[in-house]
């Protein structure tokens, strides 16, 4: 019995991973028939019945690669089959692949395919074909992830946590800059005795930076504080939302975390079947950044769940 339940739920995890696949493929073939369109990640989320809130996480973890790099990807593959096989000037490529000079798009084209755009039309002019190796296989055919939940030595597990109230300043940027958000609340709360060995500290984080433009990044940093903890400006209290999170614990440096949220998502999220509710994700800092080699920092990355 206990043979058939785990042979039962192996299948059932790998038919919801093959699902949120087929819902990847169904947007990554629409996003094919309008490369020449404006395309937003709201169009494609709503092609996959995906949330645009996590769905370039989604994506990344499923694909191996952000949504723009598979679009740059594409377009400059579609660019290869006009360099070889039609005539129009590369000047004209490059504007139609998105680029707006030609100097960009040829550096683009050849940190992609190791040559020149001028250099392949000459090859492929020569021999009467495009360089062995040059264009590999289609995302249309095969959706690869580039890195795995078990590479990156996370062990997702669902949790149902309380609510927790927070003192909290908002830092508005890249979260590599958050330094002074963090400066300025431990400024408050330090003379006050309010950090002690239970104290939380916790980032909310709003923003995926591979979609946000820097600038707009919005993060807030966090301590865990009593009831009747109270607080003026730049310091505010506001409560993280309980519920339902899959959480996951990532060691190594804070540049790592793009990755593991990815895999998260995208993998994760498709052996599950669970959705992911349109909710900022929580990062709690389980040891000191400021003693810590980067190596061996742990942060345990919340993601909210839609109820079952």
């Amino acid at each position: 019995m206990l043979y058939t339940a785990a042979k039962g739920n192996s299948i059932m995890q790998e038919h919801a991973h093959e699902t949120y696949r087929m819902r990847i493929m169904r947007a990554i073939l629409w996003l094919e028939e309008h490369m020449n369109e404006a395309v937003s990640l709201d169009d494609m989320a709503a092609q996959a019945h995906f949330s645009p809130y996590h769905f370039h996480r989604i994506f990344r973890g499923v694909a191996g690669e952000s949504v723009m790099a598979y679009i740059r990807r594409l377009r400059l593959e579609k660019a290869v089959h006009r360099l070889a096989y039609g005539s129009a000037s590369v000047t004209d490529i490059a504007f139609d692949a998105g680029y707006e000079a030609h100097e960009a798009f040829s550096r683009a084209f050849r940190a992609q395919f190791g040559m020149s755009p001028s250099a392949l039309r000459r090859h492929v002019r020569k021999a009467g074909m495009i360089p062995a190796g040059v264009l590999g296989e289609s995302a249309m055919t095969k959706v690869v992830a580039g890195f795995t939940l078990e590479s990156l030595g996370l062990e997702p597990e669902v949790k149902v946590l309380a609510p927790v109230r927070v003192a909290f300043v908002r830092h508005t940027g890249p979260y590599a800059q958050c330094e002074a958000a963090w400066k300025t609340l431990c400024d408050w709360a330090f003379p006050q005795g309010l950090v002690t060995a239970q104290t939380q500290f916790m980032g909310i984080c709003y923003d995926d930076p591979e979609v946000t433009a820097p600038d707009k990044i919005r993060y807030d940093a966090c301590i865990s504080v009593p009831d009747n903890v109270q607080a003026e400006h730049p310091v505010a209290i506001r409560e993280v939302e309980g519920g339902e999170y899959v959480c996951a614990v990532w060691k190594g440096p804070y540049t790592g975390l793009t990755n593991a949220y990815a895999a998260l998502c995208g993998q994760w999220g498709g052996r599950s079947g669970r959705e992911f509710r349109a909710a900022p994700s929580v990062e709690v800092y389980l040891n000191d950044c400021t003693s810590t080699p980067e190596q061996e920092l742990l942060t345990e990355i919340r993601m909210p769940l839609m109820p079952r």
